[in-house]
């Protein structure tokens, strides 16, 4: 029996989550998410989440795990890009059925050998197995970006889904497109995602993004004109919200040096430079470095100081700097709206590490290689 269920924290993520009118009806299902397992009612639907880079689905559905582990003390979650669940599917493919039924570990020992392993598979292949049998057994189960997976890993993603769902096990889906729209997959696939809820989060308005703006700057206490929020609003690239956090936390910093209030002839000089949306060319980057670390790459996007996320973030700014022509500004705007200094700060410990570790050279030059 689970200990009882704690409240919600007023500034955990969801609490801080924008609710305005292209997002409402993914907030309410995310919240009606929490309240059926916080009280204890299993769930055999999938919700599925889809929309454009920035309209909130990720925060959503961090928010919802983040909500989920907090009011249920012992609850198992898991999340995970599909690019890694693909990796973990082929890595655990070699005598596993996992997928399509309770898996089995041939767990015969060696001729001669007292130490335990397993006859004819790798210590890689059973972590990947044990790894893949707790995406079937935890409470809840987030998959983001569904438009990544390739069909052939479709199969074995289906099967997961119709186990949990038999067992009345939560799973949340992210995609950009939506389900109808990801014909390079299998049927069996999208029409189990068709099959729950699907809800979609519209790019965000002109209204919207000057409500969100407004919001930021009031909650950080910063002192600006009018002008300079409906400014940053008309101006941020792309429909999401990622350019124009980048460019509230860069009025924060413009607020440490200059007397408040901010005016637009300041915002719009050279000390402000409003960040890229997600352009193709850092995508490219991040995806390939959350790939060589086995990490989501909405972490290695994120503003997390997880001590796993640091190194790659720095690695994917470092290669950012080194093969595209986008300034550092834009570069940090991108990378979870971090400043032009921690681009810079990035780039020079990469730097440093390049003069004495030589394994990282060599991941570097074939990263560089592979990127160019």
């Amino acid at each position: 029996m689970r200990p009882p269920a704690s409240s919600p924290s007023a500034d955990d993520t969801l609490a801080r989550f924008v609710r305005l009118p292209e997002n409402r009806s993914a907030w309410l299902a995310i919240q009606r998410e929490v309240r059926r397992m916080v009280r204890g009612r299993r769930s055999s639907r999938l919700l599925c989440l889809h929309g454009g880079p920035g309209t909130g689905k990720t925060h959503l559905a961090s928010g919802m795990l983040e909500r989920v582990m907090q009011q249920l003390p012992g609850v198992s979650v898991r999340q995970l890009s599909a690019a890694d669940y693909e990796r973990l599917s082929a890595e655990g493919r070699p005598g596993s059925t996992i997928g399509t039924s309770q898996a089995s570990f041939r767990m015969e020992e060696s001729a001669g050998d007292s130490s335990g392993t397993v006859a004819g598979e790798s210590p890689d292949l059973l972590d990947a197995q044990i790894e893949l049998e707790s995406l079937r057994d935890c409470d809840l189960l987030v998959v983001e970006d569904l438009q990544h997976l390739s069909d052939r890993a479709s199969a074995s993603l289906s099967n997961l889904f119709d186990h949990r769902q038999s067992r009345g096990r939560g799973v949340v889906l992210t995609c950009s497109p939506g389900p109808g729209l990801l014909t390079h997959l299998s049927r069996r696939l999208t029409s189990r995602m068709a099959g729950g809820l699907v809800v979609h989060l519209e790019p965000l308005s002109p209204r919207s993004r000057r409500r969100m703006v407004r919001q930021w700057i009031e909650s950080r206490r910063l002192h600006v004109t009018p002008a300079v929020i409906h400014w940053i609003a008309d101006h941020g690239q792309g429909g999401g919200a990622r350019p124009l956090l980048g460019a509230v936390n860069q009025l924060e910093q413009l607020a440490r040096l200059h007397p408040p209030p901010l005016d637009l002839p300041l915002v719009t000089g050279p000390a402000l430079n409003l960040p890229l949306e997600s352009g193709s060319d850092l995508e490219r980057i991040a995806f390939r470095v959350a790939e060589q670390y086995r990490l989501p790459l909405a972490l290695v996007r994120s503003r997390s100081r997880h001590q796993h996320a640091v190194l790659p973030r720095q690695v994917a700014m470092y290669l950012a700097r080194q093969i595209t022509n986008h300034s550092l500004v834009q570069i940090g705007g991108y990378f979870g709206g971090r400043d032009h200094a921690t681009v810079l700060h990035a780039c020079r410990k990469m730097e440093q590490r390049l003069e004495t570790d030589v394994g990282f050279v060599a991941m570097i030059r074939s990263l560089q290689s592979e990127l160019s």
